[in-house]
């Protein structure tokens, strides 16, 4: 409900009030409070209230006080006028008639003597103290009725001469009370959409200003004021060429079309800028300016490229994934929480299955760079025509099936995160130079575009080939070889990494026979030697397709060395079976039960090499380093 103060001059206009009130149709929406209050009374008034509702010298001085609030004079209709001469003339039978007061009782009134045949005359009362003067003016002029509002009515018969008050009547309280709330609802609409274009103008995260035809500023938010570091009170009114720099005025204010994206440079660093004209019936009045920082603008459409490219572009693995006891994958892994501390490119060398993308995901994870992107992708999977695309996007149009918009490409997607290059010993030549232009300028150009894009990525490359021997060849380049290897990470070989076998065999093992058997089963003692001396070629990788196809071949709650040997490929044979009999611990000496289980295969074979190695399942190349180093004759 709305609160309005109906002031009052005199008891009896109280009564009238709240009887048209009472009648009047919208009264559940207002709250009035009727107040009487001569003029000496309003002065010491404090006004709390959406709308002042008065009449006559109450209303004129209320105005005069210039308050926040709308006050809405009670009109002085005609029939309140005529009523008011009709009594006059019945009680008294004047002559000549004066009307003092304000405006509204004075306005119109010498025409009355047409109808009542009685001079009538009108005085304007600018100032309460008037009254009397007016009055004595008047009754030198002739004057015997004197008629206005009840401080000249009041006035007038203090002074002996005979007065009649203009009374308002229901009908002028009902259109005073029409206005005031006609008046209150305007003015709420009028501050809900004040302030939903304060709340739109400081929260729309960039820079606005608004000027007028003349250039001078009439709105600033709270961002543009911080942008151009000034106050933003202080600049209300004064010319935008004073306050914002590097724009061409001129030219802005008879800036017929809007226009976007331009540059400029401020002491808080570089911002882009748009114009658009404030056009009312196609003639411009104005011209609102927006800022934006350019590195808010890099930050955002990273994380619109995050969001939308989110699936495959995080990195999944962390260092605490990786298996190993082994010294030097331990030295490798220290090495590789060093390089995640730093920000040059990674060249990660290994075989395949070693883990060199989980390798890559980890110091990303571990980086500056862990909330960004990771980007992975297979250089050798792709032909050149569409890795290209891949790596560096393109624009619609740009080829035959391109995309309708276009498409960003990886290092696009890879801003502000980490590009993981798998394999990039397979990039051609042509593709390499583009590659090397990347890595020196860090912008790149879609397929089909003239424009620059800058990225910000770290690219971490990986392969399993000797690349100074393809640069030997020709097959690589030589400055694009030292451009990806700034820091280099060789990852050893499972076979290298002595006890780790059985270490990874019981975690990927784990993990199948979770899934297929709800609980990680038994493997038997005797099956660590045939694992641990065979060549494992595929690395980790192989070691893991081998546990998961051991989980379901083994049927029993006990894997036993023929369930390994058929999962790893090679036929059951009876030769290391009767050493778990011979040894109550096999592992109390690992590697003097295999000594043991070679010599025996050899004697079996007539120390036929090439029989034992494919009774052992074993290469024979295999079987001769085993032999050298476990020194057997």
């Amino acid at each position: 409900m709305y609160k309005i103060e109906f002031i009052v001059p005199y008891k009896e206009l109280e009564g009238v009030v709240r009887q048209a009130f009472q009648e009047f149709s919208h009264r559940n929406e207002i709250n009035l409070h009727v107040k009487i209050m001569e003029l000496a009374v309003v002065k010491k008034h404090t006004f709390s209230c959406e709308a002042i509702i008065a009449r006559g010298l109450t209303a004129a001085y209320i105005k005069n006080l210039a308050l926040d609030i709308p006050l809405i004079e009670i009109p002085m209709v005609g029939y309140d006028v005529i009523k008011a001469v009709s009594i006059g003339i019945q009680k008294y039978n004047p002559a000549h008639i004066a009307f003092i007061g304000t405006p509204d009782v004075i306005y119109g009134a010498e025409v009355l003597q047409l109808f009542f045949r009685r001079k009538v005359s009108a005085l304007l009362m600018q100032h309460k103290d008037d009254g009397l003067a007016m009055i004595k003016e008047a009754k030198n002029s002739g004057a015997d009725l004197f008629i206005g509002g009840n401080h000249i009515c009041r006035s007038a018969s203090q002074a002996g001469y005979n007065a009649v008050r203009i009374d308002s009547g229901k009908e002028a309280i009902r259109q005073a009370l029409n206005e005031a709330l006609r008046t209150v609802k305007i003015r709420h609409q009028e501050r809900e959409r004040a302030e939903r274009f304060r709340t739109l103008v400081e929260h729309v995260h960039q820079g606005i200003v608004s000027i007028d035809r003349w250039g001078r500023i009439t709105v600033i938010n709270g961002d543009a004021a911080r942008l151009l570091r000034i106050s933003d009170s202080s600049v209300i009114g004064r010319l935008a060429s004073d306050i914002i720099p590097g724009i061409s005025f001129p030219e802005l204010l008879n800036l017929q079309q809007p226009s976007f994206g331009e540059l400029i440079k401020t002491e808080s660093g570089s911002l882009t800028t748009n114009y658009i004209p404030i056009k009312v019936n196609n003639e411009v009045l104005g011209h609102l300016i927006t800022f934006q920082e350019v590195s808010h603008i890099q930050e955002i459409e990273s994380r619109i490229r995050r969001e939308v490219h989110r699936k495959g572009l995080v990195s999944r693995y962390r260092f605490s994934d990786i298996i190993g006891y082994d010294d030097s994958i331990k030295k490798t892994l220290s090495l590789a929480h060093d390089y995640s501390r730093v920000g040059a490119n990674i060249l990660i060398v290994g075989e395949t299955g070693t883990g060199k993308e989980l390798f890559a995901q980890s110091i990303h994870s571990s980086s500056s760079r862990k909330d960004g992107p990771f980007v992975a992708i297979n250089c050798a999977a792709l032909p050149e025509s569409l890795l290209e695309s891949e790596l560096f996007g393109y624009v619609e149009g740009a080829f035959t099936g391109a995309a309708k918009g276009g498409k960003a490409g990886l290092f696009e997607l890879a801003h502000m995160g980490t590009i993981f290059l798998d394999e990039v010993s397979e990039i051609t030549p042509f593709l390499q130079g583009r590659l090397l232009r990347v890595l020196e300028e860090r912008e790149i150009m879609r397929l089909g575009h003239d424009k620059i894009v800058p990225v910000d990525i770290r690219i971490i490359s990986a392969t399993n080939k000797d690349l100074r021997e393809q640069v030997s060849n020709g097959q690589f380049r030589k400055d694009l070889l030292y451009r990806l290897d700034v820091l280099r990470l060789n990852i050893p070989p499972v076979r290298q990494r002595g006890g780790d076998i059985q270490h990874i065999v019981e975690h990927f093992l784990a993990r199948y026979d979770s899934l297929a058997h709800g609980h990680m089963r038994e493997i038997d003692t005797i099956c660590w030697p045939f694992l641990s001396i065979q060549q494992w070629d595929g690395n980790v990788r192989q070691i893991r397709n081998f546990c998961e196809r051991l989980s379901v071949i083994a049927k029993g709650e006990k894997i036993h060395l023929q369930d390994v040997k058929q999962a790893y490929g090679v036929q059951a044979d009876p030769i290391l079976s009767p050493l778990s009999v011979q040894s109550e611990d096999p592992w109390k000496n690992v590697r003097d039960t295999e000594k043991a289980a070679i010599i025996e295969c050899l004697q079996k074979n007539g120390n036929n090499r090439t029989s034992a190695a494919r009774e052992l399942g074993i290469d024979r190349s295999t079987l001769w380093r085993r032999m050298k180093k476990l020194k057997i004759e």
